[in-house]
């Protein structure tokens, strides 16, 4: 697996499904701007809730952005993911559930991306976190997501407040036998609807 292939994960997991769900106020065109790092660029990016579709059988969203297409779908207060910028899941991976501030996911399946199919699993855990922007305190829920294939982790952690979204987030990628890994992405958010 290549370094850019999950690269934008975090920018579209920041825009979940699910109109009057406090974590995500999600509306047909809305649209959430992020500062984005990458480590040799930094730049803005934007993220526009683009149609509505299935999403494994469930009404769900196409969100787009210059990095490519995902798509979401809130069931039964779980969001899933079957598509994350450039890369597909089958089955859909879980990203965050609303129904309680302090879970764990688990998701083991197929991960595609870049022409090569790998077998992965995941852990997503989430609790309340309190997160200081612009000399504020604000409530957030902080996820830590670990992908684990045959021969690295990547792992994301992210702080979503609600009426607002993804506020902040951290991509690495680890190879085996690393402690801190390799830095991806980080992106903060800068406005939305």
């Amino acid at each position: 697996m290549k370094r850019g292939i999950l690269l934008g994960l975090g920018l579209l997991i920041a825009c979940g499904c699910g109109q009057g769900n406090p974590l995500f106020p999600l509306r047909m065109g809305n649209e959430w701007s992020y500062s984005v790092k990458t480590g040799l660029a930094e730049y803005v990016e934007s993220i526009k809730v683009s149609k509505e579709l299935p999403v494994g059988g469930r009404p769900g969203y196409e969100l787009t952005s210059s990095m490519g297409m995902s798509r979401l779908a809130w069931v039964d207060g779980v969001l899933l993911a079957t598509a994350l910028t450039g890369t597909r899941f089958n089955p859909p991976i879980p990203v965050l559930t609303s129904s309680e501030d302090t879970a764990t996911l688990k998701w083991k399946g197929r991960m595609y991306t870049g022409g090569h199919t790998y077998e992965a699993d995941a852990t997503i855990t989430q609790s309340p976190d309190a997160l200081h922007r612009d000399g504020r305190r604000l409530a957030a829920i902080k996820t830590a997501t670990l992908i684990r294939l045959s021969d690295r982790e990547i792992e994301i952690q992210s702080w979503y407040v609600t009426g607002t979204g993804l506020v902040n987030q951290v991509q690495r990628t680890r190879l085996q036998g690393q402690e801190s890994g390799r830095f991806d992405l980080e992106m903060d958010y800068l406005s939305g609807p």
